[in-house]
């Protein structure tokens, strides 16, 4: 199956239809303040230092896991928002 997929090269994200709206002042309060928080997350994660983590912890990978999709998801979606270089490092 995934050799009938044409995909482009790396560095590659796949997102669905409305991408184009991340750009764009929100309307409703509410996503207002959600951009508002994830902003002020990118400008976080754009600052801190290389993840450390506990390996003989249980579960330490899945943990892990978890809190690179979180950085890596939300400098994406700053990124996208406001194409600034310092949010994709």
């Amino acid at each position: 199956m995934a050799a009938s997929l044409k995909l482009q090269p790396h560095p590659r994200l796949y997102l669905g239809g409305g991408i184009e709206r991340l750009g764009r002042e929100f309307r409703w309060p509410y996503l207002r303040q959600v951009s508002a928080v994830s902003a002020k997350a990118a400008d976080s994660f754009a600052k801190v230092p290389e993840l450390k983590y506990e390996r003989h912890e249980h579960n330490a990978h899945l943990t892990r896991a978890r809190e690179v999709q979180d950085r890596a998801v939300t400098l994406l979606t700053r990124w996208q928002q406001t194409g600034r270089r310092r949010a994709a490092a």
